[in-house]
């Protein structure tokens, strides 16, 4: 399972500590340059046969500052979750995302929080606000760790599209650091959501039901996020092209079940790597180790 066409990235903002020029007003949720009619045509764009998104994902980035240290990250980041919870968000994931073998110019990691929807998203970062955590944690571990950009410029917000859930949960006390695939993908000339759609249902998702036949069940799982804003418009890190219509994303709990995906795919799956790249072009992958920093509760 290879085929990475999609590519998720949801960042930790002002919610897991970051410092910020405006730690009272939080992140667009839409670039200033994206019109209404464009963000209407992105979700329209990754409807997976699902009358709403699966979920709405925030990725930021995120350097280290000044007084990092393991230590001092992990008791600012236990400290954040205190706090959240306390706000009622125990729903709430977060996940850190560590480039794997590669080094980025424009971030140490990428923090991606998982919000059930866009409301809930909006409900969240107003209580956060109003309840003053922000300043409260950069006062107790200043320097720590900055995310955002410069006026909240590196948070990127994605309606996530998962129409297979993994057949077997991700056990992060067993796998600490899963990996996630991401691949930044543009329709080909003729081609749009309506032949994305045709493969996935029809194509790839008996693929993975009929590897797990033959392999036993696995942590796998894919989606597809499309931007909520102008890709054109905002700050891309390395590799990233300009014209992003959506991201695939692949998933392992368990990286090690990605060899013998790897292996299955070059050995059976090259007609539906064929359909896939009729319908869009896509990046190589980009490769993160994904680590669970809050648990969201069911």
């Amino acid at each position: 399972m290879s085929k990475t066409l999609l590519a998720a990235a949801a960042l930790f903002f002002m919610l897991v500590g970051c410092e910020a020029p405006k730690p009272e007003t939080p992140p667009e949720t839409d670039s200033p340059t994206t019109t209404e009619a464009a963000a209407e045509a992105s979700v329209a764009e990754a409807d997976m046969d699902a009358p709403t998104p699966t979920g709405y994902n925030e990725y930021i980035w995120c350097v280290n500052g000044e007084n990092f240290s393991e230590e001092a990250y992990a008791a600012r980041t236990a400290y954040w979750v205190n706090a959240v919870n306390e706000l009622g968000m125990q729903s709430l994931r977060a996940i850190d995302l560590t480039p794997s073998d590669w080094q980025s110019e424009n971030f140490d990691r990428v923090t991606l929080l998982m919000w059930a929807d866009k409301a809930e998203r909006d409900a969240g970062w107003a209580a956060y606000l109003e309840a003053g955590v922000e300043a409260a944690m950069n006062e107790e571990f200043p320097d720590v760790e900055i995310c955002g950009g410069e006026n909240w410029a590196n948070v990127y917000g994605h309606d996530k599209y998962a129409p297979r859930p993994a057949t077997v949960s991700w056990d992060a006390e067993t796998h600490p650091a899963a990996l996630a695939g991401y691949q930044f993908c543009s329709f080909t000339e003729g081609s749009g959501p309506a032949q994305l759609r045709e493969i996935v249902r029809d194509d790839f998702i008996p693929y993975v039901d009929a590897y797990e036949a033959d392999n036993g069940p696995t942590t796998y799982t894919f989606g597809v996020l499309v931007p909520q804003f102008e890709m054109a418009a905002v700050e891309r890190h390395e590799d990233v092209p300009m014209d992003v219509d959506f991201v695939w994303l692949n998933f392992w709990g368990d990286p090690a079940e990605r060899s013998v995906s790897d292996e299955t795919w070059a050995e059976k799956g090259a007609e539906i790597q064929a359909a896939f790249d009729e319908v869009a072009d896509c990046s190589a992958d980009q490769f993160f180790d994904a680590t669970l920093t809050k648990a969201g509760a069911s």
